[in-house]
C-alpha cells in the first residue's frame, strides 16, 4: 500500500506543466501544499484541507498537460478533496471525487486510507467499478419488460482548462455514469480516456451538472448506466 504521495521528486521531469522552466518547483508547490492539506485532515482541519486541495487541483488544471504522471497528481489531490467531504460527510460529493480520481489514475485505489479513519474507510468501501450495459442492452433484464432509457434534458457544456489548450490537447472522452430515478448523475467511469487527464475531469465536472428524465422498466422509474461521449475539439472553444 502507498501512501497519496511518494514525497520525493525524482523522476517528476516527464511531467509536463507550465512554465516548462519550473516544472519541478511547481510539482514540489503542489506537494507541499497537498501535505499541508493531509495534516489538515489528521487533525481534524476538514473545511482548511478541502480548501488547499481544492486550490491545488484548480492550479494543476490551469499548467498540466497530457501524461500519465499528470493523472497521478491530479488524482491525488481529487482523493484529499474526497477525504475531506467525507468527514464532513458529503458522501455524494466524495464518492464522486473519489471515483474521478481512480478513473484518472487507478492505482490511486492502492492508496493507504485506515489512516484517515471513517473518511478513508468510506474511500475503501466503494473500490472502482467496470462500465456495464446500459438498461436497454441489458440480458438480464425481463423478458417482455417494457425498457425506456434516460433521456438529457440538461447538458451544460465542459470547461476547457487552460493547461490542454496550452499543449493542445483534444479528442473524444467517453464516460459512464448512473442515472439515478431522480434524473441525477453519479458513480462516473472513464471508458475511453484522453491523454490530458485535465480534459476527462473538466467533462466528468460538466456531465454531474446534466440532468436526465430517469430511464424506466415497466413504466417505473430506477437507476441505469448510462454511456456519453464528450468531444473536446480546438476549433470548437
Amino acid at each position: 500500500m502507498r501512501t497519496i504521495l511518494p514525497f520525493m521528486l525524482a523522476g517528476w521531469s516527464l511531467l509536463q506543466v507550465a512554465p516548462v522552466r519550473a516544472e519541478n518547483e511547481v510539482v514540489a508547490r503542489w506537494f507541499k501544499r497537498l501535505e499541508a492539506a493531509e495534516a489538515d485532515l489528521l487533525s481534524g482541519k476538514f473545511k482548511a484541507a478541502k480548501r488547499i486541495a481544492t486550490g491545488v487541483r484548480d492550479d494543476m488544471l490551469n499548467r498540466l498537460g497530457p501524461g500519465d504522471d499528470a493523472g497521478y497528481v491530479l488524482g491525488a489531490a481529487l482523493v484529499y478533496v474526497a477525504l475531506a467531504d467525507a468527514a464532513e460527510g458529503r458522501v455524494e460529493d466524495a464518492l464522486w471525487y473519489w471515483h474521478v480520481a481512480l478513473g484518472l489514475h487507478p492505482a490511486l485505489a492502492d492508496t493507504a486510507l485506515d489512516r484517515f479513519g471513517a473518511a478513508g474507510a468510506l474511500l475503501r468501501d466503494h473500490p472502482p467499478r467496470t462500465p456495464l450495459l446500459p438498461i436497454e442492452d441489458d440480458p438480464d433484464a425481463p423478458i417482455g419488460a417494457v425498457v425506456e432509457p434516460p433521456v438529457v434534458k440538461k447538458s451544460p457544456r465542459p470547461k476547457y482548462p487552460a493547461g490542454a489548450l496550452q499543449f493542445r490537447s483534444s479528442g473524444p472522452l467517453v464516460v459512464q455514469v448512473v442515472i439515478g430515478p431522480d434524473g441525477s448523475v453519479s458513480s462516473p467511469v472513464i471508458v475511453q480516456p484522453l491523454p490530458a487527464p485535465t480534459l476527462a475531469y473538466a467533462a466528468l465536472d460538466a456531465v454531474r451538472r446534466w440532468r436526465f428524465e430517469a430511464g424506466r422498466l415497466n413504466g417505473q422509474p430506477v437507476e441505469v448506466f448510462y454511456t456519453l461521449t464528450v468531444n473536446f475539439a480546438l476549433d470548437d472553444w
